[in-house]
């Protein structure tokens, strides 16, 4: 992987600002972290870090004219603001309050770089060697790094897959040792780390280097291990099977979700016909199951679970293929909810064996017709009826009926070709008491 100069140029004001402060004041001050590692990476920088050698009371009494953040103040950090610019400063760690000192405290080698806009890159550890080979190496002793935050050993699955590098040895090593430990991290930071993992350009090549660490966060996975599908639509193991359709999935965050999950019920529901041929019926439904107890222990948001959900359980939907069968589709799930689910399609058909490529044309002409017939007449709803519940109301009907009539116009004008007019509606209707049970006043 190649690095880059640093430039000067590249470094906001506010940030330069934070350090002349400092300065000023008879304090060292150096970027920090993430920061250098993406200068050095030539990508944009997101979150900018600094460090110095005063203490946090100091730090706030060096910047008592900006606005200032507190939340970390209990482990020397304070945030900031500076032209609205959010500076994330913190105190050196280690004993001798150094920043050789603070960076062999970091987590990794590519985050343990220190950067100057006079003095230049300090770089005790390698992390711009490490960056140049594509490799993933803990500071110093891997073991005590990643003890220190287990969370660690997720975050370099999540550095490898974002930045397609390679896990150093001894760091994989540590890591499967003391992988039992994330069992007692805190949710949401696992939650955080499995995203960045599962968005990165070499997801697929890190979900299948370790399945056993990802394990403990995810149970769920271990039945899919290994489990051979029997069948001639498939090469690929349930996992290996899994992995690639997220390889295949857009960088979408729900759809690599629900790709991750759309076949873990298959393990529960596998059987055998008397030809050997294995099948999975009933899988999209156990999936579903699994996904929704992963996402409630992970704490996802209530629109995420219901979007993947749904990913999961029409992954494996028949394709239309007629308008009429379209608008059917329309009426049932809506527009919205179809696009996003064509993708995942695609991708699970792609990770299929070569008897199934046929079907991207089927699921291409069906996306065709479905953005013609939505184009055409949208999704049609009760609301959009020439008449309402009121005019059921004032020929006699009352209760439950009244969806009933409301629902059967709707398919009577979506699928026969009923007129949505006052008349026509009401004719229909008049057509129809005996199917109601019931009776109306003239009309």
């Amino acid at each position: 992987m190649k690095t880059r100069l640093l430039k000067n140029e590249a470094i906001p004001q506010a940030c330069l600002c934070a350090l002349r402060t400092l300065e000023k004041s008879g304090y060292e001050a150096w970027i920090v972290g993430g920061a250098v590692r993406d200068l050095l990476l030539g990508k944009e920088v997101k979150d900018w870090d600094i460090a110095s050698n005063a203490d946090v009371e100091t730090l706030l009494q060096c910047f008592s004219a900006y606005r200032c953040l507190e939340m970390g103040r209990a482990h020397g950090t304070i945030t900031v603001l500076i032209d609205a610019q959010p500076l994330e400063i913190t105190s050196f760690r280690g004993r001798e309050a150094s920043l050789v000192g603070d960076l062999a405290l970091r987590d990794f080698t590519l985050n343990a770089m220190a950067y100057h806009p006079e003095r230049g890159l300090r770089d005790p550890f390698g992390g711009q060697k490490a960056l140049q080979a594509g490799v993933v190496c803990a500071v110093g002793s891997a073991v005590e790094r990643l003890r220190e935050d287990p969370l660690r050993i997720l975050r370099s699955l999540r550095f490898a897959s974002q930045l397609d590098m390679r896990i150093e040895q001894e760091t994989f090593r540590a890591m499967c040792e003391l992988a039992p430990a994330l069992a007692q991290v805190a949710c949401e930071r696992v939650r955080e780390e499995l995203n960045g993992l599962l968005l990165g350009q070499a997801a697929g090549r890190m979900l299948r280097t370790a399945p056993q660490i990802l394990a403990v966060v995810l149970p769920e996975i271990t039945p899919m291990l290994g489990f051979e599908q029997h069948n001639k639509y498939h090469y690929l193991d349930v996992w290996n099977h899994t992995v690639e359709v997220i390889v295949h999935c857009p960088t979408d965050l729900l759809l690599r979700w629900a790709a991750l999950f759309h076949d873990m019920g298959k393990p529960d529901t596998f059987t055998r016909d008397a030809n050997g041929c294995g099948h999975f019926y009933g899988h999209p439904r156990e999936s579903m199951r699994h996904a929704a107890e992963i996402m409630a222990r992970l704490k996802f948001d209530k629109k995420s679970c219901e979007t993947i959900l749904f990913l999961v359980e029409h992954h494996d939907m028949a394709i239309a293929h007629s308008p009429r069968s379209v608008r059917k589709a329309i009426q049932r799930f809506d527009y919205e909810p179809l696009k996003r689910l064509l993708p995942l399609v695609h991708a699970d058909t792609a990770a299929h064996s070569d008897l199934c490529t046929g079907r991207h044309e089927e699921i291409d002409r069906f996306e065709e017709m479905l953005d013609a017939v939505y184009q055409e007449n949208g999704r049609f709803t009760r609301k959009d009826l020439a008449i309402n519940g009121h005019d059921l109301t004032a020929l006699g009907f009352q209760g439950a009926s009244l969806a009933e009539i409301l629902e059967d116009l709707v398919n009577a004008v979506v699928f026969e070709g009923c007129e949505n007019t006052r008349e026509a509606l009401l004719e229909r209707v008049h057509s129809s008491f005996d199917k109601y049970g019931t009776s109306c006043a003239d009309v």
